[in-house]
């Protein structure tokens, strides 16, 4: 695929030959991981499409989301399962879900701060393709919105606490610091420009309140450290065609470092 900036949907983008962030997480944990590992949607990922697609796509949402009716009384188990079979190949979403997204949107778009971020001149769901001039790979990213007046790249993380300390470890955990890394690289591949890259991080729950957290330096240094590392990785089993898991050998397990400390 030619390097550039596209609009596809999220089924057209997933079919992209190419590294993606979450291809460099499991480069990371090992390139057996990455090569064999299948992935699988859990409860939250669902969740946070929906989220995705109703904050930034909300005609889109209208068009690709079904609301899951309510069974109830004499026959409910098999009209369910006929409904079911019938929309299994539809994104379906509970009314209480939608309700949820529907404040989380009002609540989002009435922030001094991310309402602006998202409403103003730009692009939601840009698709950014390019060859990494270190190992030429080919990589992809889907940057949730390209704000044009700032200009900036802001990603939309619904989460169970906002809050500076619990979403600092929960970023960590996820892998953002690479993800801010990865994108903030593949778009100044294409472009030439340097963008900022925010995390608007909102709450699952009412009163479904949120904070804007600006990417920082320590925070791109070491995901360009992981992003470089994971690359790497690739490109050398590229080269040999061996794909290793977990050392194959046998380790002493002390005890974590908390406990010393």
């Amino acid at each position: 695929m030619t390097p550039g900036l596209y609009h596809m949907t999220f089924d057209e983008y997933l079919a992209v030959p190419a590294l993606s962030r979450s291809d460099i997480v499991k480069l990371l944990v090992s390139p057996l991981k990455y090569k064999e590992a299948e992935d699988k949607d859990t409860e939250a990922m669902e969740f946070g499409r929906a989220y995705h697609t109703y904050m930034l796509e909300i005609d889109r949402f209208e068009k690709e989301y079904i609301v899951k009716p309510k069974f109830k009384g004499k026959g409910s188990k098999a009209r369910r399962e006929e409904w079911e079979e019938e929309n299994k190949d539809k994104n379906t979403i509970t009314i209480e879900g939608k309700d949820a997204l529907k404040a989380m949107c009002d609540r989002l778009y009435k922030h001094p701060i991310a309402g602006p971020m998202l409403s103003d001149e730009g692009e939601s769901e840009l698709v950014v393709v390019w060859n990494d001039p270190i190992t030429g790979a080919l990589c992809k990213a889907r940057i949730d919105r390209l704000n044009k007046k700032i200009p900036a790249e802001v990603d939309l993380k619904s989460c169970l606490d906002a809050r500076e300390g619990p979403f600092k470890k929960s970023a960590w955990d996820k892998g953002y610091p690479i993800q801010a890394a990865f994108y903030r690289y593949g778009l100044y591949q294409v472009t030439g420009i340097e963008h900022p890259f925010y995390f608007i991080a909102q709450e699952k729950k009412p009163p479904y309140d949120l904070i804007v957290y600006k990417a920082g330096p320590d925070m791109l240094y070491h995901g360009q450290l992981a992003c470089a590392r994971g690359l790497a990785i690739y490109s050398e089993c590229l080269r040999t065609d061996k794909w290793p898991g977990y050392p194959e050998e046998t380790k002493e397990l002390g005890v974590p470092g908390w406990v010393k400390n």
